[in-house]
């Protein structure tokens, strides 16, 4: 009951990876270890402090909380995957910072050399069309709201729920996009998934393009809807997208998503000349030379945004809905909005890069 109580704050933040872990952790094993410990949590009392708590190594304390993870219900079950998840980021920061030079210059090459060989061959072929560029501007998803300043689509995505919309959305996307290198021969894609029991599984699949009327056509799929037919058409749809067409593919830090599509379709998708990872392009304008991590989506397009907002209103885009619940359906009008932004911003990044 203690345990439940001291990190029952994390049963919605799956994908989060908080500096509180740490601290909730040793403070948990502090009290665990404590002949005289309180029957209550106070958050008012520092048990992280060295008068009260030995100088403990984070994978031991990660490794002990872990262990007091013997309950089988959900809410144990999430507690006990984010602490595993929170030790195998502290290992994977450890082992890298072993690795890391104390050269700045040796720090700015790693940098330097972070994009695959094809991105800048692609990048200067869609910068020769201006036009196309000018039609994935900021200000095309800079629509009033009210007082708020949030990034929004002008118009809902579609939602795909049927064998017939599927077919014909890939008749729609193999008439208009090819093996061309401008922003017409680009689908991005992003995903969200839920869990089932420990499982982690694909909710939606969304993608957006630049339509011949030369505006963002955005597309959530539903992957859990339980009807055999559907699910076939499902699969072989993301078969030819990822496997047959000649597009080029655009998503922001996509290995996670590509692995969760490959166990979809059962079969392994290989990430080749077609594919390029917008979060790598990124890192080149916002890279100081100092930092080590990569910039998420939302930061990246508060970069790009602001260098036209001279000072201005700084528009945002919104994360509200990333953690909502993926499998209910039917899905809110905001979470649909929130699923097709994720992909659409990707093209208007793009473009606004390549500018």
């Amino acid at each position: 009951e203690l345990f439940m109580t001291l990190l029952k704050v994390v049963q919605l933040c799956e994908k989060l990876r908080s500096s509180w872990v740490k601290d909730s952790s040793t403070r948990l094993r502090y009290i665990l270890n404590s002949e005289e410990a309180p029957s209550q949590l106070s958050f008012d009392v520092d048990y992280t402090t060295p008068s009260l708590t030995p100088d403990l190594d984070f994978s031991s304390v990660i490794s002990d909380a872990i262990v007091c993870c013997s309950g089988g219900d959900r809410h144990t079950t999430l507690v006990k995957r984010i602490l595993t998840n929170a030790q195998d980021s502290n290992e994977e920061h450890t082992r890298q910072n072993s690795n890391f030079s104390k050269d700045e210059r040796t720090t700015k090459a790693k940098t330097k050399d972070i994009l695959p060989q094809h991105y800048n061959s692609v990048l200067r072929s869609v910068s020769s069309n201006d036009e196309l560029l000018d039609c994935l501007s900021w200000q095309s998803l800079m629509v009033a709201n009210g007082q708020e300043t949030y990034l929004s689509l002008s118009e809902q995505p579609f939602f795909i729920d049927s064998v017939d919309q599927l077919h014909e959305l890939q008749d729609a996307l193999t008439s208009l996009v090819g093996a061309e290198e401008t922003l017409h021969g680009f689908i991005s894609f992003d995903t969200e998934f839920t869990t089932l029991g420990e499982e982690t599984i694909l909710a939606t699949f969304q993608l957006s393009v630049l339509s011949e009327s030369k505006c963002l056509k955005s597309w959530v799929i539903d992957l859990l809807r339980s009807d055999d037919r559907y699910q076939l058409t499902c699969k072989h749809f993301l078969q030819w997208l990822f496997l047959e067409n000649e597009a080029f593919l655009l998503g922001f830090s996509f290995n996670h998503d590509i692995k969760l599509i490959s166990s979809y379709i059962a079969q392994e998708i290989e990430v080749n000349g077609r594919f390029l990872d917008l979060q790598l392009i990124c890192a080149q304008f916002m890279s100081d030379g100092a930092r080590s991590h990569l910039p998420g989506l939302q930061s990246s397009c508060s970069f790009f945004t602001r260098s036209i907002m001279h000072g201005g209103e700084q528009w945002v885009l919104s994360k509200e809905f990333q953690c909502s619940d993926w499998a209910r359906r039917p899905l809110s009008t905001d979470q649909l909005a929130y699923a097709g932004l994720d992909a659409a911003v990707l093209l208007v990044l793009l473009a606004s890069i390549v500018r």
